[in-house]
């Protein structure tokens, strides 16, 4: 069953009725995610997330609200460039960051298809199983029309430890990844992706919550680009009165 609400509103929530492909509590992390890869199910979240994918998007890249007909790649670059302004790096970290990402971009994010429906928040604490079995995807606040490796590469950061094994095998395999080109290299520029996104965000706001995911993102981004974001906010003046 799919519910959605188009033409600029949030989709609501989309799940898949009957599946038991994954046991247990999303919050298991390794352990769950892998068991709808070993059972073969297509109605575990590996199932879902296709049948999300394969939804195109209604208006364009970017968010449904206000979604653009730009291809996917025009769209992307200029909100990295905006993002990687916001982190407190070096010049020669800032511009070697953009010259990574437009590399990899024109590799990989060229000839991106038609545009399909994003979560964009794909993480564990979004793929829900009820009582009866069946999984459903929530929270699609952030929804937006553009490329599924980019969720796949938030869901790969927000799960596992992003390093290839058993688990990176079971992933690709569940979400119908293992057989395309260059899979590997577009899942893991997605994952540098986010991890700029989510360093904005803390320099922004500086959360004491999110300080966890904005540690790993800086790690991460440090071990796939060589550039060490620094991770210390700008403390408010006091005032002298």
């Amino acid at each position: 069953m799919v519910s959605a609400r188009w033409r600029g509103n949030p989709v609501r929530s989309i799940s898949r009725s009957g599946s038991s492909a994954w046991q247990g509590s999303p919050s298991q992390g390794r352990s769950s995610l892998e068991a709808p890869a070993r059972s073969g199910s297509p109605d575990g979240w590996g199932g879902l997330v296709r049948r999300l994918h394969a939804v195109p998007s209604p208006g364009g890249v970017g968010p449904l609200s206000r979604p653009v007909a730009d291809s996917w790649q025009d769209f992307l670059l200029p909100h990295l460039d905006r993002r990687i302004e916001a982190l407190p790096l070096p010049t020669h970290y800032s511009d070697g960051l953009r010259t990574w990402i437009v590399e990899r971009a024109n590799n990989l994010t060229r000839h991106v298809p038609t545009p399909r429906l994003l979560h964009h928040d794909l993480k564990p604490a979004n793929i829900l199983v009820r009582p009866g079995g069946s999984v459903m995807l929530c929270d699609f606040d952030q929804a937006r029309g553009g490329d599924p490796f980019s969720d796949l590469g938030k869901l790969w950061w927000r799960t596992f430890d992003a390093r290839p094994g058993k688990a990176w095998t079971a992933f690709q395999q569940a979400n119908g990844t293992d057989a395309r080109a260059n899979a590997d290299d577009t899942i893991r520029f997605y994952l540098v992706v986010h991890c700029i996104g989510a360093l904005a965000y803390w320099h922004d706001f500086a959360h004491p919550g999110y300080f966890r995911h904005a540690r790993s993102a800086a790690h991460l981004l440090a071990r796939h680009t060589g550039v060490h974001c620094p991770l210390a906010t700008r403390q408010p003046e006091r005032s002298s009165r």
